[in-house]
């Protein structure tokens, strides 16, 4: 059966839960027990490179045609002889595109390992193969094989690059392998391509803080609070998600103090949804109840201009506030309350979707510049600490085939200039625009 097509009824089906889920309680405290049709996906497959991957490869396989097979048996030929061939550039691109099972794959470690030998010096000036061997494992499901490829001692200067580790995590994570996310997470962190930056590995922390969420336990929880720490004193810059797995993470683990601080990293961001009714939950298990009232107030006025997306708060947050309200024997605090979840009422302002249903909805990115403005939450606008004069005047660049900085001397960069160079354009005309020069 076709891997191509196996891979995206998988990731169909993936979808399909991501919708559909529900959760018993709110934020359960457990580690989760996924069945096989569990929500795992949480980037598109356009976000990690992979529709622009899989387009390549459906073209190379059709301009090689019946020399495809051929292709392979004279690479095999020259790997078993007892000389040391010299392993071309074309060929080893080819390879990545036509690879199909474990032959293949093994074939293409030779030829990899051979490669990276010959071009010691040179840091494989011609192409960086790193994202485009992810993406062939992501294509054709081998976490098993990307992991131990990307951990290999031998070819570990072949995946200095984010986009390899941001693949890796990504094809980890719809797998489950959550410790493995966060262990490969640690490794990237050591490499030196990660250096001073504070805006390249911001998804890779949100897949990260994913992946402590659905481990849910008290040593994953000290894991993302580390990170996210560590994250913030570099000044970093995060994702709306990112934050809210940390701050939820740290609610499953009783911990609303620590969910808070997380929360209050940029307070400017509590009017979106999912941050507004973490903050809530934070506030009601702290018994802060009267500093609740404001936001349930905040609600009803700010968005009514933008209900469709960032409206409400959800029932089962509501449920939890009414809870805790009720065991108060204060008949004027309870009075506020009534007069507040009434309001919210009239205004339909309740969803009846659940916050863990819509925690774990995959990330869906902008495809306009002003799209963020209006309301998509999650997306590329980033939570960020005060910057200097120097990175205000940065463009601010839009998530859309290449999520993070572009691997500029990529494999998969259309040979014919063709779409990359009409997107690098428009960066340069976005940094004039900005004033910003370099």
């Amino acid at each position: 059966m076709n891997a191509r097509w196996i891979g995206a009824t998988w990731r169909s089906l993936s979808h399909g839960c991501c919708g559909n889920s529900t959760a018993n309680s709110i934020l359960t405290t457990a580690p989760r027990n996924f069945s096989v049709s569990a929500c795992q996906l949480l980037f598109s497959q356009k976000a990690m490179g992979l529709t622009e991957y899989v387009d390549v490869r459906e073209k190379t396989t059709e301009q090689m045609g019946t020399m495809k097979e051929r292709f392979k048996q004279k690479l095999d030929g020259y790997l078993s002889g007892n000389s040391a061939p010299l392993i071309l550039t074309e060929d080893l691109r080819k390879m990545c595109y036509v690879a199909e099972d474990e032959k293949d794959l093994q074939t293409l470690k030779k030829m990899l390992k051979k490669y990276s030998k010959q071009h010691t010096d040179k840091r494989f000036a011609a192409f960086a193969f790193g994202p485009v061997i992810m993406r062939l494992y992501h294509h054709l499901n081998k976490p098993d094989e990307a992991l131990a490829a990307i951990q290999d001692p031998e070819l570990r200067p072949v995946y200095d690059q984010l986009t390899s580790y941001t693949v890796a995590m990504d094809l980890l994570y719809e797998n489950q392998r959550y410790a493995d996310v966060l262990t490969l997470y640690k490794i990237m962190l050591e490499r030196p391509f990660i250096g001073n930056s504070r805006t390249m590995f911001r998804i890779n922390l949100t897949l990260a803080c994913a992946a402590g969420y659905q481990l849910g336990t008290p040593a994953a929880h000290k894991t993302v609070m580390d990170l996210v720490k560590r994250a913030i004193d570099r000044q970093a810059l995060l994702m709306r998600r990112a934050v809210a797995f940390a701050a939820a993470l740290a609610l499953k683990n009783n911990d609303a103090a620590g969910a808070l601080e997380v929360l209050n990293f940029d307070p400017s961001q509590h009017n979106h949804k999912s941050l507004r009714n973490l903050l809530v939950l934070s506030l009601t298990k702290l018994d802060r109840l009267e500093d609740v009232l404001p936001i349930f107030s905040g609600v009803t006025v700010r968005d009514s201009a933008s209900k469709p997306t960032w409206f409400g708060l959800f029932s089962d947050v509501i449920a939890e506030v009414k809870k805790a309200v009720e065991t108060k024997d204060n008949p004027e605090l309870r009075r506020k309350f009534d007069a507040a979840f009434k309001n919210l009422e009239e205004n339909d302002a309740i969803d009846s979707q659940t916050l863990e249903t819509y925690l774990v909805l995959p990330i869906q990115f902008q495809s306009s510049e002003n799209s963020e403005r209006q309301g998509q939450d999650f997306g590329d606008r980033r939570l960020s600490t005060p910057r200097s004069d120097a990175a205000l005047r940065q463009p601010r660049y839009r998530n859309d085939d290449r999520p993070q900085m572009a691997d500029r001397r990529s494999a998969d960069r259309p040979a014919g200039g063709g779409d990359w160079a009409a997107r690098k354009a428009a960066e340069r005309g976005q940094r004039e625009r900005w004033g910003w020069k370099g």
